[in-house]
């Protein structure tokens, strides 16, 4: 018989007679994927209509819209569900105790009953985490309108104070990026760090240089809103102009009347016993999931979507754009500016944000397609820009997307990526880092640190790096931020005490030129690496005898282009490693890399532009 206790901390009992474990341990027995179960239930018919016919509003569901709100907490009940089967499977546990994650206490006493294992709870702390939470949601709403208002507001004040110039009325391009893609780069002619667009950049050039007209829209998908974006493109030579200017208050009437409609549609929707609609490995989730059907009528959800719905389709029946282009245009409020075009028949280009490394992006994998027969599917651009011939399979197959739909372009951060290699010095970005005669290994996160429930992995391998190599002076350890995060040496020096781990301070291009290794859990920069043909670790924190990877990364290893490493054999590794002989890239590696990554062509972009 063994006994397990799951606690929020890091376990310090050596007691033999009960294993205790946290969080963060508990992670190790899963595995991070896209959980398709919960992508399909779109098509679901609940009473007499599918899921996404229950949000509808004048012609447009509004599902589509709060998917991504609503998906990744469906995904979370399904990981832990995962770990949880995992760990008490491999230990063989018979009894339980549970002192904190309260949270999933409706998917731990279904596990346990299933598998006949004795639960108990400490009633202390359950009761303190009912009270912090009743008083949490007494809150919530009115707490999330006025961060909401206030960030609205912000961002328009940023703009209006800012240069003043006329809004194009006709013939022009408009193009949207959520403020992250506004990253440091590398400039080429400079030879300097600088900040630009990544994804749209080419098609800006290109545009400016034949004089088009262009509106730029800048996303803010942050809660608080994040102005730093926004005040570096207010100050550039292209005219941007925040999402909010957009929004309308002159349909109010018709606003409210929309938004109690849906309110009453999903209420109506909510009587239907949906334990079953939202199940995964014979597990309901619905207890876990069904408060967000209420968060989602939060203001920065619904309502703003709605508000931004009139406030657009009027703006582009008096000043119709001619095409519009999209990074992430799946987010929420491109989402909007999608289904408006496809209403006034303006043209719409979608490009592809990030190597799809976790497989079957569940934004993109919707098979109710949006077409003639099926006005309320998911409405996909006119044409999507993927990155290699993989990425088009991907999305034909599994995504239901019409191969002609698709355009392979290469990625639009790699436009002149040969150019950047030719440029760069190793010796001149040591420089810079003030540091020589190391062996550097980069090591980029994935998710941001403000983000304990996503980053728990990525905080378990900098752990491990650290207590293994904290004492290595050969070593150095270059740990890059995930974009857009408030991460910097102060916050690494609490978890790494270390002077051989610093935190990145260059650009994306200069860090992987001077690593002569990338170790890494989840991030696509990783992948990314292979274009410079540097070695690359994938690294598994997993206790599960199968592979911690999705299919992505297959022909990725299969063809030696990357080594996925569990984390228990890392550090013999990374030794390993400084010891062998560098070898060119093999015909093999080339030809896996060739089919992700496609070289830009400098006339497809162009032909992008000027096709119907």
């Amino acid at each position: 018989m063994t006994h397990a206790i799951i606690s929020e901390l890091i376990p310090t009992s050596k007691n033999l007679n009960f294993i205790e474990i946290d969080f963060n341990e508990l992670e190790k027995y899963g595995k991070r994927k896209t959980r398709t179960e919960f992508i399909d239930i779109s098509d679901k018919i609940i009473g007499n209509k599918k899921l996404n016919e229950w949000f509808e509003v004048n012609g447009i569901s509004l599902w589509w819209f709060v998917f991504p709100t609503i998906y990744p907490i469906c995904n979370d009940a399904g990981y832990f569900i995962d770990c949880l089967e995992s760990f008490i499977d491999k230990n063989k546990i018979t009894s339980m105790e549970l002192k904190s994650g309260f949270d999933k206490l409706d998917l731990i006493k279904q596990i346990c009953f299933s598998k006949k294992i004795k639960l108990k709870i400490n009633n202390f702390s359950y009761t303190s985490f009912l009270i912090k939470q009743y008083s949490k949601n007494k809150i919530k709403k009115f707490a999330h309108a006025k961060i909401t208002s206030t960030k609205h507001q912000k961002r328009l004040k940023k703009y209006e104070d800012s240069k003043k110039f006329k809004l194009p009325s006709d013939s022009y391009t408009i193009i949207t990026s959520p403020g992250l893609y506004r990253r440091d780069t590398y400039d080429v002619k400079t030879k300097k760090n600088t900040t630009s667009e990544i994804f749209i950049e080419p098609f800006l050039n290109i545009l400016q240089s034949q004089n088009e007209k262009i509106l730029c829209v800048d996303l803010d998908y942050t809660f608080k809103g994040d102005l730093d974006s926004l005040s570096e493109r207010l100050e550039s030579n292209f005219d941007w102009i925040p999402v909010e200017l957009f929004l309308s208050l002159q349909n109010q009437k018709n606003l409210q009347k929309d938004h109690q409609q849906l309110k009453n549609s999903i209420k109506l929707l909510l009587e239907h016993d949906m334990t079953n609609l939202f199940y995964y490995h014979g597990i309901s989730i619905w207890n876990y999931v069904k408060l967000i059907f209420e968060q989602i009528f939060y203001d920065s959800y619904i309502p703003t979507y709605l508000r931004l719905i009139y406030g657009l389709e009027d703006y582009f029946k008096k000043n119709k754009p001619k095409q519009i282009i999209q990074v992430y245009e799946t987010g929420p409020y491109a989402k909007v500016f999608e289904v408006i075009a496809k209403k006034l028949e303006i043209k719409t280009i979608g490009i592809q944000h990030g190597m799809w490394a976790t497989i079957n992006p569940p934004e993109y994998l919707h098979k109710n397609i949006q077409n003639a027969k099926n006005p309320l599917g998911h409405p996909i651009p006119d044409l999507t820009c993927v990155f290699g011939e993989y990425d088009k399979k991907l999305l034909v197959e599994k995504g239901n997307y019409p191969s002609e739909k698709i355009m392979i372009s290469g990625n639009l951060s790699l436009f002149n990526l040969n150019e950047i290699k030719e440029s760069l010095n190793k010796n001149s970005i040591t420089k810079k880092y003030d540091i020589s005669n190391k062996q550097i290994i980069l090591v980029p996160l994935s998710f941001r640190m403000n983000y304990p429930k996503k980053n728990r992995s990525e905080i378990i391998l900098l752990n491990h790096l650290f207590s293994n190599f904290k004492d290595d002076s050969d070593k150095l350890f270059l740990v890059r931020p995930h974009p857009g995060d408030k991460f910097n040496q102060q916050t690494l020096s609490k978890i790494c005490p270390s002077k051989n781990f610093i935190c990145s301070k260059l650009s994306l291009f200069e860090d992987i030129f001077v690593s002569d290794l990338i170790v890494l859990t989840y991030s696509s920069v990783g992948l990314e690496a292979t274009l410079f043909n540097k070695p690359v670790f994938y690294v598994s924190v997993s206790k599960n005898e199968s592979s911690n990877f999705s299919e992505y990364y297959e022909p990725f290893i299969k063809n030696g282009v990357i080594e996925t490493i569990p984390i228990d054999n890392l550090n013999l590794k990374i030794d390993k490693q400084f010891n062998l002989e560098f070898n060119d890239i093999s015909t093999i590696k080339q030809n896996t890399i060739n089919y992700f990554f496609n070289k830009v062509d400098q006339r497809n972009l162009k032909n992008i532009l000027t096709s119907n």
